[in-house]
C-alpha cells in the first residue's frame, strides 16, 4: 500500500524532504543518492474539469517504498528504487536504469481536497487523483 500522507503546510519544503529522506536511512541532502547518481522518474501532470491527475513511471518499486504528501495546492513524492543485485564476477558495460531516492514536488493551479485524494500503483505506474476543491470553476482567458 502507498503511504499517502495529508498536511496542512507544505511550505517549508527542505524539512520535509530532509524526512523523508531520512525515513528511507539515507542521511544526506535532498537530490543525491546513495549509489553516486540521480534520477527523477517520469511524470505526467493532467487536468479534468473534477481533478488533477498524476501519473509516474516507477518500475521496479514497490508500492510501499513510495510515500505521497498532499495539501491544498501541493503534492509530493518520494521513495527509493534499490540497487538491483548484479551477477557475481561480472563486468557492468553501461547502465541507465536510475536507482535510490528519487523526489518530485508538484504546485497545483487550484486547490484541491486533500482527504479525497487516492493513489494506487499498478504495472510500474503511479496514478494520483486529486479532487479539486471546486470543480468546474477553473476558467481559460482567450485574447
Amino acid at each position: 500500500m502507498i503511504n499517502l500522507r495529508i498536511v496542512k503546510d507544505m511550505s517549508p519544503m527542505s524539512q520535509e524532504m530532509r524526512r523523508l529522506l531520512n525515513q528511507f536511512g539515507y542521511n544526506f541532502e535532498p537530490g543525491l543518492c546513495p549509489h553516486g547518481q540521480t534520477w527523477s522518474p517520469n511524470v505526467d501532470v493532467y487536468e479534468t474539469v473534477d481533478a488533477f491527475i498524476i501519473l509516474a513511471e516507477l518500475p521496479g518499486i514497490k508500492p510501499e517504498d513510495i510515500e505521497v504528501v498532499v495539501d491544498r495546492r501541493h503534492v509530493k513524492i518520494t521513495g527509493c528504487r534499490n540497487r538491483g543485485e548484479a551477477e557475481p564476477d561480472c563486468h557492468v558495460h553501461h547502465m541507465e536504469i536510475g536507482r535510490g531516492v528519487f523526489a518530485r514536488a508538484f504546485r497545483l493551479p487550484t486547490a484541491v481536497n486533500p482527504e479525497e485524494v487516492t493513489a494506487a500503483a499498478e504495472n510500474g505506474v503511479l496514478k494520483i487523483v486529486l479532487p479539486k476543491q471546486n470543480p468546474g470553476k477553473t476558467t481559460v482567458e482567450i485574447r
